[in-house]
């Protein structure tokens, strides 16, 4: 833990996969239980989550090289929270292509994001530290997975209390309250990977920062 790159991925990263770990399971409770859908539409709309996962894999390496673990962790969760966020404001007279456009951006981030976060914990671990730090990278990837889970979960049981209503009530305020939340969790990731130096891991990613009196002269 005393090496900072490992830390932050582990331990900032549980925040950032928390996040990201709630989102694909109240999609499609959303859909079913607060829009009315069936299983079968609320499955068919959710593929475009699915799709930007897929798409942004291509793309992943090219921008981790043009821009570096810093600026593209940091970038990646604010846009990763504000689309988390918007979905909770879906409706379900929005546009099926509107909807559909939201979900495939926020499974691209959330690509982006997750692959960075698989890397990054190794960037600076020495040869003789790798296999313990694959063990705990792998728990604690586990660990923010489940917690997101549990958090959305949480979530949308505190809009019901606070509510007054039973559990058979949802809403689709409850579940933009809980999208709310767990963009909020998201979001508490940023310090964490700000605080990266805008040269790591870049021997993996190979991006090169460019001096400021160079970058003025470009």
């Amino acid at each position: 833990m005393r090496v900072h790159s490992f830390s932050v991925g582990v331990w900032t990263g549980i925040l950032f996969r928390m996040a990201v770990g709630a989102t694909p399971v109240l999609l499609p409770l959303m859909f079913q239980r607060g829009f009315g859908m069936t299983a079968f539409a609320a499955g068919v709309l959710t593929l475009g989550y699915a799709i930007g996962n897929i798409g942004m894999k291509p793309l992943t390496t090219p921008i981790l090289r043009r821009f570096g673990f810093r600026a593209t962790l940091a970038v990646d969760t604010v846009l990763s929270s504000v689309c988390i966020l918007l979905c909770g404001f879906v409706s379900a007279s929005t546009p099926q292509w509107l909807t559909t456009a939201l979900l495939i951006l926020t499974g691209g981030f959330r690509s982006l994001g997750l692959t960075g976060l698989f890397t990054l914990p190794f960037v600076d671990v020495s040869p003789a530290q790798r296999t313990a730090a694959n063990t705990l990278s792998n728990i604690t990837w586990q660990v923010g997975i489940g917690l997101g889970v549990a958090f959305g979960s949480i979530a949308l049981q505190a809009s019901l209390l606070l509510r007054g209503a039973d559990a058979d009530a949802l809403t689709a305020f409850d579940f933009r309250f809980a999208f709310v939340a767990v963009a909020i969790i998201g979001a508490l990731s940023l310090p964490g990977f700000i605080s990266l130096s805008p040269h790591v891991g870049a021997e993996v990613s190979g991006h090169r920062a460019r001096p400021p009196g160079e970058a003025r002269r470009n």
